[in-house]
């Protein structure tokens, strides 16, 4: 069994529980108050990465059309809105890009390389399941089905290099088991995981700069030499401390929406802190729906963050028009914050 501790007691089956599908509410449906809603992926070819996410992760078409100025464009881009079925958060904008000599956020990268997204995290019935369909369409994992376990329970877990550079982390639950979610698909993402050189640094950008809360915290190390999900060498796993942080935003469930920070204690990687910009390809940005988005813009400023694209009017089907702005955490992994055009909470 790896090591792991926490800042403070809490059931380890919360950090993997993840949302259960849910019927969403109304024709704009945004869930405030619960973190990140969607997370936007840049691709080259967006009918095949749409082929990526209903032929692997079982996901639904909700939206497919163009996007208003999107994401710090000025031209219109053909999109392509993912989701879950009947999932309320989680979902995944496909945007796509035809940009010369665009490249992926984090190019050719390693795990723990630092800077940008890494992932997004889902549930399944049956990782091996999701490899094989993944391979099916070309698509590799950064390695076999990974065994780990936290007290009681005992999960297995992949990251597949998704379209565009977009890893998809799956875990499955080995014992106990859950009925929940079945081998076929995998669930909306509940975490986004980021690759971190400065671990404090990132955790006051989070907690004292946007006021999240810490879920939990701590290092966690195999107890014997094997394959790792972060393609660590064999026989480093034993030596290589991953000291992490798991959030979400205050008062949030926790359920999703969250944010987890990871750092490799003694490696270090390229630095790719500079690859997330508009024109690149990949795991690109966490968009995050708000009530009072001058607040928020407040909160970004009195940090001293950058803000890469101005308030604006933009149409973001399927949410309709929104007024907007992106930040970057210090690390270079943009955050969208956004409010429908009609909350006027300002």
């Amino acid at each position: 069994m790896g090591r792991l501790a926490f800042a403070f007691l809490l059931p380890l089956w919360f950090l993997f529980l993840g949302p259960k599908g849910a019927a969403a509410a109304g024709p704009s449906p945004v869930l405030l108050g619960q973190g990140w809603q969607e997370a936007v992926i840049a691709v080259d070819d967006i009918e095949r990465a749409e082929a990526f996410y209903t032929d692997v992760a079982g996901w639904e078409v909700i939206h497919r059309g163009t996007d208003d100025k999107s994401y710090a464009s000025e031209a219109p881009a053909a999109i392509v809105v993912m989701a879950a079925p009947g999932a309320d958060r989680g979902r995944v904008r496909l945007i796509e890009r035809a940009v010369e000599g665009q490249r992926p956020a984090r190019a050719n990268a390693q795990a723990w390389d630092t800077g940008g997204i890494f992932s997004l995290m889902t549930r399944t019935g049956s990782v091996k399941s999701v490899l094989e369909r993944a391979e099916a369409l070309g698509y590799t994992a950064f390695n076999e089905p990974y065994p780990l376990a936290f007290g009681d329970l005992s999960l297995l877990n992949i990251v597949i290099r998704g379209p565009g550079g977009g890893n998809l982390a799956a875990y499955e639950w080995v014992s106990p088991q859950r009925d929940d979610v079945d081998a076929d698909s995998v669930t909306a993402p509940f975490n986004s995981m980021q690759m971190v050189a400065d671990l404090e640094g990132a955790k006051t950008f989070y907690v004292g700069g946007l006021g999240m809360e810490v879920i939990a915290e701590g290092t966690f190390v195999d107890s014997f030499d094997q394959p790792t999900n972060f393609a660590l060498p064999v026989n480093f796993a034993t030596k290589v401390l991953r000291d992490y942080v798991i959030l979400k935003e205050a008062g949030a469930d926790g359920l999703g929406g969250r944010i987890e920070l990871m750092h490799f204690r003694g490696l270090v990687g390229r630095d790719l802190s500079k690859g997330s910009t508009p024109e690149a390809l990949g795991l690109i940005g966490l968009r995050w729906p708000v009530a009072n988005l001058t607040a928020w813009r407040k909160k970004v400023e009195d940090m001293g963050a950058p803000i890469f694209a101005e308030t604006e009017e933009a149409n973001w089907p399927p949410y309709g028009t929104v007024q907007a702005f992106t930040t970057a955490s210090p690390e270079g992994a943009p955050i969208t914050f956004f409010q429908l055009k009609d909350d006027n909470n300002d």
